[in-house]
């Protein structure tokens, strides 16, 4: 969606419904497009209902989510306005980020590998900048590989700060800004934290899951920090999040998540 001129980042993320004085923090990668789809289609102003499931879904979100951006961001010291957002553990929120954004190619993919493939890092001899990664990160990636989660992690998330980071990626607090909602849905509990939700503003519709990686229950061995994504493009369903994870990792995402872990109180 683009973002209005007379507000800047988070308030110009927002959406308003103010038939309903409703207004959605939407987070990425926290069921935000099926939370949008759910908070535009619900509205009493939507005239046309998309099919949730065509390929068009997209395309009428960014077109009908502009109408319901928020403007005036006096509405949000309005009493009457109630707020309201979903957030996930972060370990699990970072893993979905890399299966569906890295190891499925999204833009973010292609921005990071034309970063690496042109910066002025690559400049440097390659004997060097293979060395220097080994001391750095512990691991020794070879030119133009693809990022493993370890890399993922430790060169596009750690290294970067919070307001420079992919959306995707990004602290969830971020997000917030400075305002407290009203509600704090759970990923972890998304549909029966909706149902909540729609009690208390009549709202009686199903949520329409996209964009949702393919967990599978099987038990694998061994750690996926550092498989290849081909491996992983390879697999029918991807493992449990905990299992892309080394005691190193737990602790490198706890320091760079730390605020979200503080106010929304997860753990690993």
């Amino acid at each position: 969606m683009r973002r209005t001129k007379s507000l800047s980042f988070p308030e110009d993320t927002y959406l308003i419904d103010e038939s309903r004085d409703l207004i959605y923090i939407p987070i990425p990668k926290v069921a935000c497009t099926s939370l949008k789809i759910w908070f535009l289609t619900t509205s009493p102003d939507i005239d046309i209902q998309p099919d949730p499931v065509s390929w068009k879904v997209n395309a009428w979100l960014g077109n009908e989510g502009k109408r319901y951006l928020l403007k005036d961001p006096a509405l949000l010291r309005d009493s009457r306005k109630f707020l309201f957002a979903f957030v996930r553990n972060p370990w699990s929120r970072l893993v979905s980020c890399y299966l569906n954004r890295i190891v499925g190619r999204g833009i973010e993919y292609r921005n990071i590998m034309k970063k690496l493939n042109k910066g002025s890092w690559y400049r440097v001899d390659k004997r060097i900048r293979y060395y220097a990664r080994k001391r750095i990160y512990g691991v020794g990636w070879p030119e133009h590989s693809e990022l493993t989660f370890r890399e993922f992690v430790m060169r596009e998330v750690a290294a970067m700060p919070a307001m420079e980071m992919d959306p995707h990626w990004r602290p969830q607090y971020t997000f917030l800004g400075r305002h407290e909602p009203d509600f704090i849905g759970r990923f972890e509990r998304l549909a029966d934290d909706l149902k909540v939700l729609g009690k208390e503003f009549g709202i009686n519709a199903d949520l329409h899951e996209l964009n949702r990686s393919q967990y599978t229950d099987c038990d694998h061995a061994g750690c996926f920090a550092d498989c290849s994504q081909a491996q992983l493009r390879a697999m029918p369903a991807m493992p449990h999040y905990r299992l892309f994870y080394t005691p190193d990792l737990i602790d490198t995402v706890a320091c760079v998540y730390t605020k979200d872990l503080d106010r929304f109180g997860y753990d690993f």
